[in-house]
């Protein structure tokens, strides 16, 4: 992994180097962004300042390894509000792993942010992490040897997370000549004396890796009486996948040698990114990702030849950050990168209460939204709602409201027991009644007048059944169907008899003219007795004279006595009464004759 982030793939050829996305233009040339490219949307710039990849609209674009913008900047208003998304520039396979994990972007007067708090790989140290997002920690570190022949030493660079030092021996202050660097200046047994074309067996390296694993033995040569330069010994070297104990430290291919290089299995898509791995003394690539599910990448992640396919991470509503309804967007993977694909386009306004026309107005020139409705009413103001009288509703068609319908407004007052001018009353001043009509009843019931009752016209008698007929008017007072029934009385009728002289009251001393009729008087089907008092001395036809006082019934009243009177026919005068005034029978003024009295007057009065 440390390669992959090191490495120029010129051209962006197919090898694990080639995952990273931003290469999708501008192929030809430039070092491709690792890991910067395709985030949500957009290429980002490439690590080491290489061609950064082109594509559609995204959302942000991811950042690259050096935090470099995303190009291609998202359209215009590609946000709205305070919403967030989750980013990551890093190559495919990677999120997750180790130390990488995903970043997110927050919106910025329409614009995704550059990407915050992600972490892509990066080379690999010694700190016990998976800095790179291999899944493995703290591998490759490698050995460091230091110091010379007998002083050498060699160690691993990195143990438990912890970078290693590496201090020589402390070497012997001369040579002992027996064929070692003992001085650990890098010369065997230099100073000590020797036949020429002798030899021995010389070693400059680590006396304990002498004879373990490759490490062999040399020979050295004296020559003008010193020992020549070790020749033909085999000293400690960086491990190889090969079977072989190269570094003689007693182990065969330990540390993973030529381990963790970038590789390509052969495989199509994001399976063709691998690692090199040491496996049974032989290097092989190991896939680093397995088939996944598709994601708008520029990636073929489900490792089908095909990236992108299907459109992933489509159909989401989004916002174009244009106004109106032409902001509705829905998500389209376009170059391996999500953008914001405009729903509708610009039209004419249709009153709907949304910006058609998408200039920022809703509905201008409209009173109304096509399909709201409203109340309304017409009638005269303190009506509504009393009586029958409600309110309507009206619609609005074509951006104005129509015709109020379903109102019930005042209307004239009619005999139905509601109230329809709207007034707080029903059936008030007799609607439609007053005319006159036929009861249906005998006699005076008969005559009615039409009257509201109810809620309906009914025929209401004008006058009320009298307790008995009053005779001789003709009519049927009574209304039982027959006329002046039990007036078989007579009337105006002078019979002979004496009259009552003037006196006093005994009782009470008062002086008195009064004459009473012995016969009770039949008046409206009842005998009634009179008294009468002021009379004429003549009688003139047998009338009476014009009436000279009130109406009397059972009541004596004070005047003149008639003493004598005339029989009509004989024109004699006759011992016969009549009353100077008419006498009051309900329905008129009758006269009365009388002839014999009564020794008691009515009231009380006695007649002397």
């Amino acid at each position: 992994m440390q390669s992959l982030l090191r490495s120029a793939v010129v051209g962006c050829l197919v090898v694990v180097a080639a995952a990273a996305v931003g290469c999708a233009s501008g192929e030809s040339s430039g070092t491709p962004a690792v890991g910067g490219g395709t985030s949500i949307g957009g290429s980002g710039t490439g690590a080491s300042g290489g061609t950064s990849g082109t594509g559609g609209s995204s959302v942000g674009g991811g950042a690259g390894t050096d935090g470099g913008a995303g190009t291609g900047g998202g359209w215009p208003g590609e946000c709205s509000g305070a919403a967030e998304q989750p980013c990551y520039g890093g190559p495919a396979g990677t999120e997750g792993v180790g130390e990488c994990k995903a970043g997110k972007q927050v919106c910025e007067n329409g614009k995704w942010s550059a990407c915050q708090g992600e972490v892509i790989p990066a080379d690999e140290t010694c700190d016990k992490r998976d800095n790179d997002c291999d899944g493995l920690e703290d591998e490759d570190q490698g050995q460091t040897t230091c110091g010379k022949g007998a002083c050498q030493v060699t160690v691993e660079n990195c143990v438990a997370g912890v970078a290693q030092t590496c201090t020589p021996k402390q070497g012997s202050a001369t040579e002992q000549c027996d064929g070692t660097d003992d001085n650990c200046d890098g010369q065997v047994d230099e100073g000590c004396s020797c036949t020429n074309g002798q030899t021995q067996a010389c070693y400059t390296g680590a006396p304990a890796t002498k004879n373990v694993g490759e490490c062999s033995a040399g020979t050295q040569t004296c020559s003008g009486g010193k020992w020549g330069t070790c020749s033909g010994e085999q000293l400690p070297v960086a491990e190889k996948c090969n079977g072989l104990d190269d570094d003689c430290d007693g182990q065969t291919d330990e540390g993973n040698p030529q381990g963790g290089q970038t590789c390509n299995t052969g495989k199509q898509g994001a399976c063709g990114a691998g690692t090199t791995a040491c496996q049974n003394s032989t290097l092989v690539c190991n896939q680093n990702v397995q088939p996944s599910a598709e994601i708008c990448d520029g990636v073929d992640n489900n490792c089908n030849g095909s990236a992108d396919e299907g459109n992933p991470g489509s159909g989401q509503t989004c916002s174009t950050g244009k106004l109106g309804v032409c902001s509705a967007g829905t998500t389209q993977c376009q170059s391996g990168g999500i953008v914001c694909a405009q729903n509708v386009q610009p039209s004419t306004e249709t009153c709907d209460g949304a910006d058609n026309n998408c200039n920022g107005n809703v509905d201008e020139g409209c009173n109304c939204l096509n399909g709201t409705t409203q109340g309304c009413y017409t009638g005269a103001p303190g009506t509504q709602g009393v009586g029958q009288c409600k309110a309507g509703t009206q619609t609005c068609t074509n951006g104005n409201w129509g015709a109020c319908t379903g109102q019930v407004i005042p209307t004239t007052e009619t005999c139905n027991a509601k109230d329809d001018n709207c007034n707080g009353s029903t059936d008030e001043n007799n609607p439609g009644g007053g005319g006159g009509c036929t009861t249906g009843l005998p006699g005076i019931c008969s005559a009615g007048s039409y009257q509201c009752q109810g809620g309906s016209l009914q025929c209401v008698q004008s006058q009320q059944a009298a307790p008995s007929d009053t005779c001789g008017n003709n009519q049927d007072d009574n209304c039982n169907g027959q006329v002046d029934e039990n007036c078989g009385c007579p009337h105006d009728v002078c019979s002979a008899g004496v009259a009552l002289p003037n006196g006093c009251d005994a009782a009470t001393g008062n002086c008195v003219s009064k004459v009473c009729a012995v016969d009770s008087y039949c008046c409206s089907g009842s005998w009634d007795s009179i008294c009468v008092s002021e009379v004429r001395t003549v009688c003139k036809s047998l009338k009476c004279s014009e009436s000279q006082g009130s109406c009397a019934h059972t009541l004596c009243v004070t005047g003149t006595q008639l003493v004598s009177g005339c029989d009509s026919a004989k024109a004699n005068c006759v011992s016969a009464i009549c009353a100077a005034d008419s006498y009051c029978c309900t329905y008129g003024w009758d006269s009365y004759c009388v002839s014999e009295v009564a020794s008691v007057c009515a009231n009380g009065y006695n007649c002397l």
